[in-house]
């Protein structure tokens, strides 16, 4: 069987043949769960202001290893003094670094570190410019390769399935050329996308939250407040009215899938008395700003 996947970000495409039999395949990573990165092919770049200085943006893979054998490899392209992790999880949580399982460390100095779920591990190896990083799993076990040569096995045992996770801290660090081998399958949720974008509106409108993913249970929120699987469900098909002031906010969650990034639109409705009119009080607050998306 062929697969197409686009990485959220709409660029870059990996073709892969992944047998009935579970076949070993090798890809380039497509991206989805992106906070605060752009991706570009199998590439990532933190995207904030640069006085964002939080272990706060990362991208997850499409898809997952869920055989015994198989890594994660990415190669040094850019300044070693970028702060940036990249390895294997089970799950994404959130962008921080303690949400890695398993990964190998860069930045503050020419050396990479092993950080497994916040722990740094007290491993010291060199890294210069060219260097390709590897976490593996053989046979089961964790280890870490710079070059091909191991210098580091964990005593952790892993959960499969594993996704490519990231975290990166500096403003305009990267993670570069990362592939993705062993037996693959696709476990995350494709994005959510709001019908009606977030803006100002004289008149009320019906969102709609779509994912491609078949199966997939969306939950929402107008409160503000992060949606958990005891929120509200929107029903395939169905919209959220927004007829006032409201912060729409929407998770999706599937059997096996990690759970998709939680999508926000904010909606100002200038008629405050829902009315269908623009009183003159109306038309003060709204002022100069114009109908429609931001």
């Amino acid at each position: 069987v062929t697969i197409g996947a686009t990485n959220a970000g709409g660029t870059g495409t990996a073709l892969l043949s992944i047998s009935a039999s579970g076949a070993v395949v090798t890809a380039d990573v497509v991206w989805t769960n992106l906070v605060g990165v752009v991706a570009t092919g199998n590439n990532l770049t933190k995207s904030t202001s640069w006085d964002d200085w939080d272990w706060d943006a990362g991208a997850i893979s499409t898809l997952a290893l869920v055989s015994q054998d198989g890594y994660v490899e990415f190669q040094v392209t850019d300044d070693l003094e970028m702060i940036r992790i990249c390895g294997l999880s089970h799950g994404d949580t959130d962008q921080t670094i303690d949400d890695i399982d398993f990964g190998i460390y860069l930045g503050d100095s020419n050396d990479a570190q092993v950080i497994e779920s916040g722990e740094n591990r007290g491993v010291l190896v060199s890294a210069v410019k060219g260097d390709v990083f590897r976490v593996s799993l053989e046979a089961g076990v964790v280890t870490y390769r710079k070059n091909g040569i191991l210098f580091y096995t964990s005593l952790v045992t892993p959960t499969l399935p594993l996704v490519v996770d990231t975290s990166l801290r500096s403003p305009g660090g990267t993670v570069n050329n990362v592939v993705l081998h062993g037996v693959l399958m696709n476990i995350t949720i494709a994005p959510l996308v709001f019908s009606v974008p977030a803006g100002i509106y004289a008149t009320p409108q019906n969102a709609a939250i779509p994912t491609a993913t078949a199966g997939a249970t969306i939950h929402y929120t107008t409160n503000g407040d992060e949606p958990t699987e005891s929120d509200a469900v929107l029903a395939a098909g169905s919209t959220v009215l927004v007829d006032h002031e409201l912060t729409l906010k929407a998770r999706a969650w599937g059997t096996g899938l990690i759970p998709s990034n939680v999508v926000q639109a904010d909606y100002t409705n200038p008629d405050g008395d829902n009315d269908g009119l623009l009183d003159a009080w109306e038309y003060q607050y709204l002022g100069t700003r114009s109908y429609g998306p931001n």
